[in-house]
């Protein structure tokens, strides 16, 4: 006897070719990030905390037991953290999972925390050079940082999504359209 299947459907065909929203591609890129400096942990005084960026880009350690996972800080905002981890997956986690990794990385690692950290640096309505999917490196301006890579608007005004690996400072001022 013949099973039948119901397929999920994917709706009307607009919806397949219409271009993603900047909400969409903000959640994408792991939601808008907090500037903001990360909340004090206990014993430690109200002024006394790290900003959440001068951890980003951090090699660290996941959890205590074996095996050894080692990943890179994308993002650090109180409690939550987000590690990439291998083959380009990021992991949110409990910031008592982490710790940093004092010894060798590779050179994997070592060239997504180098990325990492220089994608920190940056500031909201920096100039930056970006590369956007299949296209040649272009000039733009960082309208939003998000967790894992910005929302960048090119020279036409229009905003795209871009994975921290692909944003770099520019030696050019932002020019405000």
């Amino acid at each position: 006897m013949a099973r039948k299947l119901s397929l999920p459907t994917l709706g009307p065909a607009t919806d397949i070719f219409a271009p993603p929203t900047v909400d969409a591609v903000r959640a994408r890129l792991g939601g808008r990030a907090s500037p903001g400096p990360r909340p004090p942990e206990s014993g430690e005084s109200p002024t006394g905390g790290a900003r959440s960026s001068e951890r980003i880009g951090e090699v660290v350690r996941l959890g205590a037991g074996e095996p050894l996972r080692l990943g890179v800080l994308l993002a650090d905002e109180g409690e939550v953290v987000d590690v990439l981890v291998e083959r380009g997956t990021v992991r949110r986690t409990s910031r008592h999972e982490v710790s940093p990794w004092i010894g060798e990385a590779s050179a994997e690692l070592a060239d997504a925390a180098a990325a990492a950290r220089a994608f920190g640096a940056l500031s909201e309505g920096a100039a930056v050079t970006f590369s956007a999917r299949g296209r040649s490196p272009e000039a733009g301006t960082l309208v939003e940082k998000c967790r894992w890579g910005g929302l960048v608007q090119r020279s036409d005004g229009v905003v795209v999504g871009v994975g921290f690996r692909r944003i770099a400072a520019s030696a050019e001022p932002a020019s405000r359209s």
